[in-house]
C-alpha cells in the first residue's frame, strides 16, 4: 500500500514510535513520480526531478514494523 501526506519527518517519526512501531527502512529521492514543482525535467521512466546544485531530497520512502 501506498500513503502520501504533507507532515514533517520528526512528526512522522514521532507519531510512528508513539505508536509502537519502529523504523525498518528510510529512503530519499533526488525526483518524483510526479511533477512536484513547476519547473521540472522528466526521463524516460517518468521521474521528475527539479535540478538545483546542491540536489535535494523530492520524495521519501518509509517501512515501519510492528515491535
Amino acid at each position: 500500500d501506498e500513503y502520501s501526506w504533507s507532515h514533517s519527518i520528526s512528526e512522522i517519526f514521532t507519531a510512528c514510535h508513539s505508536n509502537g512501531l519502529r523504523l525498518n527502512r528510510f529512503d530519499e529521492y533526488d525526483f518524483a513520480p510526479y511533477p512536484i514543482f513547476p519547473v521540472v525535467n522528466s526521463d524516460r521512466d517518468r521521474h521528475y526531478q527539479f535540478i538545483a546544485e546542491p540536489s535535494f531530497p523530492h520524495c521519501m520512502a518509509m517501512e515501519f514494523v510492528v515491535e
